[in-house]
């Protein structure tokens, strides 16, 4: 028993520094752009990038899937090292945003390549009675590595100018290269090489396919998306709204993030266990939905320091155990072949949702004000929880107490003949 557990703590401190690197990088390069370009550099940096990775995934997922995990996550590793070390040598000679451009499509290709695989290692690292549990475990430390980057890179640039900050982010892709060396290399689907032009158009966007024709694919789909144009925007734009809004010092984001991600971690640890038991689950949804409207219409109509710190944490703690809805037995009831591209195809729709909610909240923070928020949140929330009313087939999916492998061949066998063989 011990193995497994070997293996997965081996996928969890590769994700971990993979985390840190990408939060470094996230909160380096930006500045870099705005003090040598201006805002057009980055928004233009940022588009291109954004849809680098909406084309990558589906595409590379097909590839993926087909090679040894480990295999495939050592050459997304090595892409993700080499571009950092690129990004290094490139802004400590001269600034060129072409150039910085490609190396982090390079970048973002890489990661496009490798997080699908890190998706799915909770169900195929560990015994099945402790899949649930490993993805709390994931969520936990992923939560923890994305804010440990920005907090590096912000301590780092007190003593090192921007390309040293980013050494440290190519030396944790080093680490993180590392740890994928030490995976074990797995198994590997058999496949027909000589395919036509049609059948490889449908292996890439088989992912969304699966999304679209499964019907709790189909259900955890739109709560999800819902979820990300609700909450996406928390951190970058709702939290500097509430600072200027209430006239709190610049210093008070540091704190908010702080209590957000903190809450994130908290719901996780005390939450994540009554969502993983299979037990009136659309009561728990439910009730969970409601009480996320509640903490973020809180932060629109609240204006003391204490209350707001409060509603955050309270916000991020939903938020969290929302996400994990469902998330175990949606990869183990998908047969290993499709795994990825499944993962790959959430991931895509998940920045696809990321992009709207920017889009979503900003218009209506500009047009209605920011105090009208909690419309948007009710909205939201109402839809969700009608359809939740509504809808029959996820909840026996998410209380069924039988193997997941199974479920979709004694639910939907006409679907397995479709998908699966």
């Amino acid at each position: 028993m011990s193995k497994p557990l070997t293996v997965f703590s081996r996928y969890l401190s590769l994700e971990s520094a993979l985390a840190v690197y990408l939060g470094i990088w996230n909160a380096t390069v930006p500045l870099i752009i705005i003090k040598h370009g201006g805002s057009l550099d980055l928004t233009i940096y940022e588009t291109v990038l954004a849809l680098s990775a909406i084309v990558a995934m589906p595409l590379l997922a097909a590839r993926v899937e087909k090679m040894h995990r480990a295999s495939a996550l050592k050459l997304g590793c090595f892409g993700i090292f080499v571009s950092g070390i690129a990004r290094v040598i490139l802004l400590s000679n001269s600034y060129s945003l072409w150039l910085l451009t490609v190396i982090d499509v390079g970048g973002v290709c890489s990661f496009a390549a490798v997080q699908p695989l890190l998706g799915v290692y909770p169900a195929e690292s560990v015994e099945r009675d402790r899949v649930a549990r490993a993805y709390r475990v994931r969520r936990v430390f992923s939560t923890i590595g994305r804010v440990a980057g920005p907090l590096v890179a912000a301590a780092a640039l007190l003593y090192f100018v921007a390309p040293g900050v980013l050494l440290i982010a190519a030396f944790i892709g080093l680490v993180g290269l590392g740890y994928s060396m030490s995976l074990p290399r797995g198994g590997v689907i058999a496949v027909d090489r000589r395919r036509t032009v049609r059948q490889r158009i449908q292996e890439i966007v088989y992912g969304v396919r699966l999304k679209l024709a499964l019907p709790p694919e189909r259900f955890l789909t739109i709560v999800n998306f819902s979820l990300n144009v609700a909450t996406v925007a928390t951190v970058p734009m709702v939290i500097p709204t509430i600072i200027r809004a209430n006239h709190l010092p610049d210093s008070s984001a540091g704190l908010f993030n702080a209590v957000f991600a903190g809450g994130a971690v908290t719901g996780v640890l005390l939450f994540g266990r009554l969502i993983a038991n299979g037990v009136r689950q659309r009561q728990k949804f439910i009730g969970l939905w409601v009480a996320l409207f509640v903490s973020l219409s809180s932060l629109t109509l609240m204006s003391n320091l204490v209350a707001l710190t409060g509603a955050l944490f309270a916000a991020g703690a939903f938020i969290a155990t929302l996400s994990l809805v469902g998330v175990d037995r949606q990869t183990v009831s998908i047969p290993t072949g499709g795994r990825i591209r499944l993962t790959a195809a959430a991931l895509m729709i998940g920045q696809l949702s990321s992009s709207v909610a920017f889009v979503v909240v900003g218009t209506f923070i500009s047009r209605f004000g920011f105090d009208s928020m909690w419309m948007l949140y009710c909205g939201i929330s109402v839809f969700v929880i009608a359809m939740s009313l509504k809808v029959k087939g996820i909840w026996h999916f998410l209380e069924d107490t039988k193997e997941a492998e199974s479920y979709y061949e004694r639910t939907h066998p006409r679907l397995v003949q479709r998908f699966f063989v």
